[in-house]
């Protein structure tokens, strides 16, 4: 369980699990899905040559997925935690798009 999270705005700060990106709720309000496309390893955020940024899921305050990703974007969810986030790779010339079924 999650007893940290903070939201300002669009962004959501999580102290505990060392996370700070953007978020959406799904419609319900019981699922979020979370994205930060920072490498964390040099500190760089948004365009770069290398490093992974993350994402993570989040049912009622409990996280149930937590990922690398190039760089994690433009994240949706829906009722029943089924997610779509988007990868705008910076190694790679096509765009990516992964969904995760719960």
């Amino acid at each position: 369980m999650i007893e940290d999270i903070k939201i300002y705005g669009r962004s959501l700060n999580i102290q505990s699990l060392d996370f700070f990106g953007n978020f959406s709720k799904s419609p319900d309000g019981r699922f979020i899905i979370a994205w930060d496309d920072t490498d964390k390893k040099s500190g760089i955020g948004g365009f770069r040559e290398q490093g992974m940024g993350e994402f993570l899921l989040i049912d009622r305050s409990a996280p149930i997925l937590k990922r690398k990703l190039q760089r994690p974007n433009a994240g949706k969810v829906a009722n029943n935690g089924i997610f779509i986030i988007g990868n705008y790779p910076t190694f790679d010339p096509k765009l990516q798009i992964i969904l995760a079924i719960r």
